[in-house]
């Protein structure tokens, strides 16, 4: 019998780490190729390398090959399939990727759909048996079609849409989550711009797609063009939703409708508004209060700096008793900063909002966030507007970064939870770790995850961080690029004292650093240069930008 491999030998655990590093590289590489034909090229030679053995033929199935996409040009006739578009040269691997992807997106016009034209192609071989038996999301991008009219009866237009339909399901059937988009697509080189004709046939066509996917997901994600013809049109058909993404770009009231006879079943809202004023989330057109009762996540991203109006009428109303998750994005839309609080003290875990002086003030002066008042909250992100951020809006009142004493923007994000178990933080300051700083984190024992984006961490300050914080397991930050020696330790003795020091890190973050600690036992293991030293101190701090992932 054949002896194996070393490779045959690797752990489960270390065969993923080196698939997910090869997957980073060739993201990276192929972002700067700029159709580089010959980078391509050596990038595909590169790729039989993960054919070595099953184990790793299992691995690269079930990370590369997550998405798989069906392009119907204008006439409705198929002409591109294939996987994860971002790295084209693994389209022509032989193997099993439509069993493994977990989405399925499908670009094809409406036209195509309720003409026939579309079930055409996909009864006929190798399609009619195709099957995704590990999708879990369908994506379908609906593009504008031809202009010239279609002889397709109604009756017969409704009955090719649900065998569409039909196919999909066989094909998916655990498909649960639904993505009905459209936008600028370019097909056959020439580009489409998808703000429907609602004629009566297109409409018929949306009406029966929109209620068969909808019966059956009830996790959809509307795009805003497609939603301009739909919620109009089809609002009534679309109810029991679980998962809900859409926005108020288009037709709000209608749209504010939409999620509102939604409530009953909601447990999943995310809504982009343009609107000053949407508290009709919570107030009907009637004046009375709607409750969302196993609604867990709620993300608005507020767009329009504004306030809703006042909700008093609602004093002890819950409207939202089993949020678990809030996110708010550009701007806190609400003018009782406390409405959406109502008795979620006991269900409130994940807190993400943007941090201005009056929203801290009056959560600090309330005493919003503590551990007594919300024993469940563990997660807390806190981020400045983004017009901070990019220096805009200098008038409004709102925390200036550079503004602030040293650590004063940390004690205003730490004052918020004082004694929650936080467990990620986001921190902004671009300064270096200085002692009050280092202080302030020290007294989040239960710190996990710590992202500080613009901040220049060293290794040293990571060490310190690591030492503080028994809990940590993530560090993002910058890197400068090199470290000063340590007082006391010459440069023969950097490299024992880094190795020294760095066991403890690499114990708690092995698998995002678990590359770098082998480049650091192989230089252990020779003799070692100078410019190697200098070269082996900045590998050692740029394990925090390897660890990017984190931020999801």
């Amino acid at each position: 019998m054949a002896s194996l491999s070393p490779l045959q030998t690797l752990p489960l655990h270390a065969v993923e780490m080196i698939v997910d590093q090869f997957v980073n590289n060739i993201r990276h590489a192929l972002s700067k190729s700029h159709g580089d034909k010959e980078l391509e090229q050596s990038l595909k030679s590169q790729i039989p390398l993960l054919w070595v053995c099953r184990s790793f033929r299992s691995v690269v199935y079930s990370q590369l090959f997550t998405g798989y996409e069906l392009t119907f040009d204008i006439n409705g006739d198929m002409f591109v399939e294939g996987t994860i578009p971002w790295m084209p040269c693994l389209r022509q691997l032989d193997g099993p990727h439509h069993l493994v992807a977990k989405k399925l997106t499908i670009q094809v016009s409406a036209w195509a759909i309720y003409a026939g034209k579309a079930l055409k192609v996909l009864s006929s071989e190798p399609y009619d048996d195709y099957s995704f038996p590990m999708a879990r999301t369908l994506e379908i991008k609906l593009v504008d079609g031809p202009t010239h009219e279609s002889s397709t009866e109604p009756s017969d237009m409704v009955e090719n849409v649900a065998w569409f339909v039909r196919w999909v399901w066989q094909a998916a059937p655990k498909i649960n989550h639904v993505e009905l988009l459209s936008g600028m697509s370019t097909l056959n080189g020439r580009s489409f711009s998808s703000q429907f004709h609602v004629d009566i046939p297109i409409a018929i066509c949306f009406e029966y797609l929109t209620i068969a996917l909808t019966r059956i997901a009830k996790r959809i994600k509307f795009g805003s063009r497609v939603e301009g013809v739909i919620v109009v049109r089809f609002m009534d058909v679309i109810r029991d939703l679980v998962h809900l993404r859409t926005n108020f770009c288009h037709n709000a009231l209608q749209t504010m409708e939409l999620i509102r006879q939604n409530a009953p079943t909601l447990q999943y809202l995310h809504t982009t508004s343009h609107e000053s004023d949407i508290s009709g989330i919570i107030r009907g057109d009637d004046g009375a209060f709607v409750e969302y009762p196993h609604l867990e996540t709620l993300y608005i991203n507020h767009i329009t700096i504004g306030r809703m109006s006042p909700l008093s009428s609602f004093d002890g109303a819950v409207p939202f008793p089993s949020l678990r998750r809030l996110i708010c994005g550009d701007d806190y839309p609400f003018s009782d900063e406390l409405v959406l609080f109502r008795g979620n003290a006991a269900t409130l875990e994940y807190l993400h909002l943007p941090l201005t002086r009056s929203l801290a003030n009056t959560l600090i002066r309330h005493g919003v966030f503590t551990r007594e008042s919300h024993p469940k909250l563990q997660y807390v992100i806190l981020l400045p507007p983004s017009d901070i951020m990019s220096g805009r809006n200098a008038g409004l009142g709102l925390v200036s970064i550079d503004g602030l004493g040293e650590p004063d923007y940390a004690r205003l994000m730490m004052d918020i939870a004082p004694g929650a178990a936080v467990r990620k933080i986001y921190y902004w300051a671009p300064r270096r770790l200085t002692p009050p700083v280092l202080s302030l984190f020290s007294k989040h024992v239960s710190l996990q995850v710590l992202v500080m984006p613009k901040l220049r961490l060293s290794i040293w300050d990571a060490m310190t961080l690591i030492r503080l914080l028994p809990s940590l397991s993530n560090l993002h930050a910058l890197a400068p690029t090199l470290d000063p020696l340590p007082a006391g330790v010459t440069s023969d003795g950097l490299i024992p004292y880094v190795l020294s020091n760095y066991s403890p890190m690499a114990v708690r973050f092995r698998k995002d650093i678990g590359l770098d600690i082998f480049k650091v036992e192989v230089l252990k293991s020779r003799r070692i240069t100078s410019s190697e030293q200098q070269k082996l101190v900045r590998m050692s701090v740029q394990w925090g930008v390897k660890a990017n992932k984190i931020a999801n």
